[in-house]
């Protein structure tokens, strides 16, 4: 018989403020197994989801002949913007915090993870080809379960960088 239940619950607490560039978040993490279940990994992430608009110059050639039978071609060069929108989202900081564990069914196992906001701006914040729209951050356990789907948790934080 197949499960679709998560072989794990887990549950996320941390104090809900604004964070800053360089500041650590305590997280708390407690696991309850629904199964048996051997994590291979559990790792942290703080993911920085980005919306912004990029305007590139594109370099332009026309070519074309003279105006009358005859005459020499003609080029002209030039450039035109290009503007293309875009939503992005990765990592930026991460701290994996739990590697190769067995949990036997219905154990629970409690884990604090202190994850360190690292100083990088968002990627697009300094490109001066981007208008940046709106930034917004989430906290997100990922657990590798052996033998099953990765089980997931995640919560919005907020964090300023200005």
């Amino acid at each position: 018989m197949v499960s679709r239940l998560r072989p794990l619950e887990v549950n996320m607490v941390f104090e809900d403020r604004s964070y800053k560039l360089g500041d650590v978040i305590d997280i708390d993490l407690e696991l309850s197994a629904r199964r048996d279940v051997v994590i291979r990994e559990g790792r942290v992430d703080l993911t920085c989801q980005e919306d912004y608009e990029q305007t590139v110059t594109i370099p332009v050639t026309r070519s074309g002949s003279g105006p009358g039978p005859g005459s020499p071609a003609i080029t002209v060069t030039g450039s035109k913007q290009a503007t293309s929108n875009h939503n992005e989202s990765y990592p930026h900081s991460s701290d994996v915090f739990l590697s190769e564990t067995r949990l036997r069914s219905g154990a629970t196992s409690s884990h604090n993870v202190k994850l360190e906001i690292g100083p990088d701006l968002p990627r697009h914040i300094s490109d001066p080809t981007c208008s940046v729209r709106q930034v917004s951050w989430s906290l997100v356990a990922t657990f590798d379960v052996a033998q099953t789907r990765d089980v997931a948790e995640s919560q919005p934080i907020k964090v300023a960088f200005v």
